[in-house]
């Protein structure tokens, strides 16, 4: 109660002191400084935890990119190298009469 005093004197809070200051005082300072923690919180969470997030989803969809690239190019090296071995021609008539 002293420091609330000393306090609110550097303040030149001339009223006397009853509870019901005191007690409003401290909820207004306990208010202030539950939102600035909240928005520290959420700075903090804005800044660093949804960069990564951003950063990890587009690497992550870069991969999974390239890998179904590669899926293909091996399927389509996979199919040349089966007709390369068994070549096979389909015609709809006899090109040799």
């Amino acid at each position: 109660m002293n420091a609330v005093r000393k306090f609110l004197a550097k303040l030149k809070f001339n009223k006397s002191l009853t509870i019901e200051i005191v007690w409003t005082a401290e909820l207004v300072f306990s208010a202030i400084l539950i939102s600035l923690l909240l928005l520290g919180d959420l700075w903090l969470y804005k800044n660093f935890v949804l960069d990564k997030r951003s950063a990890n989803a587009a690497e992550n969809k870069a991969v999974s990119l390239k890998k179904n690239n590669l899926k293909k190019i091996g399927e389509q090296v996979r199919a040349e190298k089966a007709f390369l071995e068994n070549p096979a021609f389909i015609f709809t008539r006899d090109p040799f009469k």
